[in-house]
């Protein structure tokens, strides 16, 4: 079994081949490798000494002298004198070699201790700027933790204060819907009262106006009556004139003021004769809201069922009052009840009842001839 070598720097393996080809090196117990014999200044593979000689007498023929060979070439002598010869020099080459391993066995150590020194400083001077390096990453953490804080407590600060203002100026705006509600109330109430008032008083207006009407239509009969009684001879007429008494009203029921067509109206309205029927037609259409009303209350009262198609259409008029008296009117005619909510704000369910009065006309009209 070979013998393992190990280097005594730095403790590696040291194949036996380098020893024997004077890459690595050996001095009596002491092995260095090649790595750390180039190291530490030594030979080159190209200068390299050869194999150097264990301790003791060099080989027959070979003087190793400071990493020379030098071959001896001589003629063995004989005798005591050749033994003699040979003695003295063996112990020349054994003090030759004995003083070359010396030198560079110290050689070898001081190179060993200068690269040890040298590994030394080299770690002295890592460790230092390591420890120079952790100094400042640690001052420089602190400083960035320090800054960090103190954003922190500026942010905090910013948002206490951004927080406070938020909830003055919800108090503000809370204070200012409070208020607003009140008075959105306060009104109300008081356009409520309002609209009451002028409910009162488009009803007594309305009933004053029946009551012109009604006394207007009186005295054109009076009137009427009296003219029929004069031309009789004084006599009381005995049956109707051929001319109605209402005929008096179509000329006022083409006057351009409102309260005189209203009066004819609710004039054509008291006389209950079907035959005015269609001259109360035309102001279904009139641009006043209280004409169309009345003229769809007055063509109930005359209850002549020519009115059924114009009172159908007047379902659909943009005001509720005229829309619920042309539904009167047609109930009152018809003799029928089809429901019907003149208040509804669903035009499309109003427009659903509004055809069902007309389908219901269509089968009709063939009937009432």
């Amino acid at each position: 079994m070979s013998e393992i070598y190990f280097c005594d720097v730095c403790n590696e393996s040291v194949p036996v081949a380098d020893l024997d080809q004077g890459h690595a090196l050996r001095v009596k117990e002491r092995v260095v490798c090649a790595a750390c014999n180039r190291a530490m200044g030594g030979p080159s593979s190209a200068n390299a000494p050869h194999p150097s000689v264990p301790l003791g007498f060099p080989a027959a023929g070979t003087i190793h002298s400071h990493g020379h060979t030098h071959t001896a070439t001589h003629h063995a002598p004989s005798g005591s004198g050749a033994a003699l010869t040979f003695g003295v020099l063996g112990l020349a080459v054994a003090i030759s070699v004995g003083v070359w391993a010396h030198g560079e066995f110290d050689a070898v150590e001081a190179r060993a201790a200068a690269a040890a020194e040298r590994s030394a400083v080299a770690l002295r001077d890592g460790q230092a700027r390591l420890a120079a390096f952790e100094l400042e990453a640690s001052a420089r953490r602190d400083s960035e933790a320090s800054e960090r804080r103190q954003q922190v407590l500026e942010l905090r600060s910013d948002l206490a204060e951004l927080r406070s203002r938020a909830e003055a100026r919800l108090a503000e705006l809370a204070s200012a819907v409070a208020g607003t509600s009140e008075r959105l109330i306060a009104a109300d109430e008081a356009l409520k009262k309002v609209e009451q008032h002028e409910a009162e008083l488009l009803s007594l207006q309305q009933k004053l106006i029946e009551t012109r009407g009604a006394l207007d239509a009186l005295s054109a009969e009076l009137a009427a009556r009296i003219a029929a009684a004069k031309q009789g001879g004084g006599a009381a007429p005995s049956a109707a004139p051929e001319d109605p008494a209402w005929l008096a009203l179509l000329e006022q029921l083409r006057s351009a003021n409102v309260s005189e067509r209203y009066v004819a109206l609710v004039g054509l309205a008291a006389s209950r004769d079907p035959r005015a029927t269609a001259e109360v037609l035309p102001s279904l259409k009139d641009a006043d809201i209280f004409l169309r009303m009345a003229a769809a209350r007055a063509l109930g009262d005359l209850a002549s069922q020519e009115a059924i198609p114009a009172l159908i259409d007047a379902l659909d008029d943009e005001e509720a009052l005229v829309r619920e008296a042309a539904y009167l009117s047609l109930r009152s005619i018809t003799k029928r009840d089809l429901q019907f909510d003149a208040h509804s704000p669903d035009a499309a369910e109003r427009a659903k009842r509004i055809k069902a009065w007309r389908e219901w006309w269509d089968k009709e009209r063939p009937k009432a001839g």
